[in-house]
This record gives C-alpha cells, sequence and structure tokens, in this order.
C-alpha cells in the first residue's frame, strides 16, 4: 500500500524476487515436465518390482516414497538450494529466509497434495529432506502454512513467460502460423488489438518470410509482457488485503485480463499445435527413453 514500505524494503523485495525468478527452474529435469513425468513413472514401475524398497520407506503412501512416486521439480530446486549446492559449509547457497520462503511456490508435502483443492497444495512443494529447512523458514518469517506474497509475483511472471516465449518458439520453428494466431485472438478486443499493433510494427521494416514471422513473434511477445505485467500487478494491488492475510487462493493471472492470453495460446495455438507437434512428441519420447536409461543405471549402482 502507498507508503506503507520504504525505499529500501521495495529494493529488497525487487531483489527477493528477482532471485527467485533466476533459480524457480533448477530443479526441473531435462525435457522439463515430460522429464518429471518420465521420472515418476519409472519410480512407479520400480514399485512393481521392488515394493519392499518402498515398504522401508513406510509404504507407497508415505512422504519418502510419495517423493519419488511423485516427483516434482519446484521441490527439487529446494533441494539444490539449501543442500545440493555446497559452497563453504551445508546450507547450500545459504539464502535468506524471506528468499527461500518466497521460493516456495506449493505448500503441501508430497503425500498431501490435492489436485482439486486449494492452488497452492496442488504439487509437491518440497521433499522429506527439506522439511526441517522449510519448518524453520515458515517460522522465522511468520508465514507458517500460508503462501509468502512475493511468491504470487513470481508466479505470475512465471506464467507470463511461458505463455509468451512458447507462442514465440511455435512461430519461429514453423509450427504455428501469424494467421493461426491472429485468428485465435480475434475474439478478444484487447489482444487482437495487440495483434494489429504488432503487424503495424513490422509492417515498416522490409521483412519477408521467416524474418517476418521472427519479427511479428518477438513483437506480439514483448506488447503481451507488458501488458500482462501490468495487469498482473493491477491484480495485486487489488487482492492485496487477502494475500496478506493468506487468504488469497487463486494465481493472480486468474484474476486479470491476462488470463485471456494464457487461455487463448493453450487452448487454440499451444495445446493443439505445438504441443503436440510431431517434432515435440518425438522430443519427448526420446527423452522419456533417455532418463529410463540413466535411472536404471543409478540405481544399479545405488
Amino acid at each position: 500500500k502507498k507508503g506503507s514500505l520504504s525505499r529500501e524494503q521495495v529494493t529488497d523485495i525487487g531483489w527477493v524476487a528477482a532471485t527467485c525468478g533466476l533459480i524457480h527452474d533448477l530443479g526441473n529435469p531435462p525435457f522439463g515436465h515430460a522429464g518429471e513425468q518420465a521420472i515418476s513413472s519409472w519410480f512407479k514401475k520400480q514399485h512393481e518390482k521392488n515394493s519392499e524398497f518402498f515398504d522401508s520407506l513406510g509404504g507407497p503412501g508415505s512422504q519418502l516414497a510419495q517423493d519419488f512416486l511423485n516427483f516434482e521439480g519446484n521441490a527439487q530446486t529446494l533441494r539444490l538450494v539449501s543442500h545440493l549446492q555446497l559452497l563453504t559449509d551445508h546450507y547450500g547457497l545459504n539464502l535468506t529466509c524471506g528468499t527461500f520462503s518466497a521460493a516456495c511456490k506449493y505448500l503441501a508435502p508430497s503425500n498431501e497434495v490435492t489436485p482439486k483443492g486449494r492452488h497452492q497444495m496442488k504439487k509437491p512443494g518440497f521433499f522429506a529432506s527439506e522439511q526441517e529447512v522449510v519448518d524453520r523458514v515458515r517460522e522465522k518469517t511468520g508465514t507458517l502454512d500460508r503462501r509468502n506474497p512475493i511468491t504470487y509475483l513470481v508466479e505470475a511472471a512465471d506464467d507470463i513467460v511461458y505463455s509468451t516465449v512458447d507462442l514465440e518458439d511455435g512461430i519461429k520453428k514453423g509450427i504455428l502460423t501469424w494467421e493461426q494466431v491472429s485468428d485465435a485472438f480475434a475474439a478478444s478486443e484487447i489482444w487482437k488489438a495487440k495483434v494489429k499493433e504488432a503487424d503495424g510494427r513490422v509492417a515498416t521494416a522490409d521483412l519477408k518470410g521467416s524474418a517476418k514471422a521472427d519479427a511479428l513473434a518477438i513483437w506480439l511477445r514483448t506488447l503481451a509482457i507488458v501488458k500482462m505485467t501490468d495487469a498482473v500487478l493491477d491484480a495485486f494491488k487489488q487482492n492485496y488485503d487477502q494475500i496478506m492475510e493468506g487468504k488469497y487462493e487463486r494465481e493472480l493471472i486468474e484474476s486479470c485480463p491476462a488470463i485471456d492470453f494464457v487461455e487463448i495460446s493453450k487452448k487454440k495455438l499451444l495445446g493443439p499445435h505445438l504441443y503436440t507437434s510431431p517434432s515435440i512428441l518425438k522430443l519427448e519420447v526420446r527423452g522419456r527413453k533417455v532418463i529410463h536409461d540413466l535411472m536404471d543405471l543409478f540405481w544399479e549402482a545405488a
């Protein structure tokens, strides 16, 4: 709220958010979400062959077992920054409690996930190995069982980037055409205007073929990020009290016009064309094979 934060505090919040933005995908395996699914499916096969291993962890419903069976990149990020990136001690990157807290995108342990429940409980937030660190951070920051307010901003930034950059990537790869993009956004006055503005920006240059498509993709991405960022910040201000009280249980991007861009991109362009394109599917199938072969070697070594 106006006047409630000093210039120094605002700067600190910016550094925390920027740090979280830099580290938030560190725990993702190769091949992204497909890689996560490959790791989980490998452990599920192991459970069928070696149930005694999972019994030793407390059974398949225990947190230790679910950490393997429900592998999650966000939880792996917390493990990396708190334990695996050793510098001069055993505290990983030795982040401040505030930064670590803001990096906790989800709040549930793997055995308490509720996919259809509160947004922050839909995926595993941390592994059992980081429980002690998470408990300490929650106590020190006072967040307890609530999300850090900065987490909402970092999450929104991620949503903005993936929806715009994936769209740009699809155009640059020739999987999506500019005509498809224009048609998809024609029903939304806000985004139809941004598509038209991108057209106008590129029309002044003498570009043809793939060079023109690339330029259009870059301009749309740039214009969309600016518009969506402003919309998300307005949503943060409008929901500030609920966020600070720990009662806001949605994504910021769902509370503003930016959601139209995300949903149109996902439903009309990315889902039916990019994510299901032969080149992407081939990559994911190869990735699954690579990860399963590596996991076989790691299991044998362990």
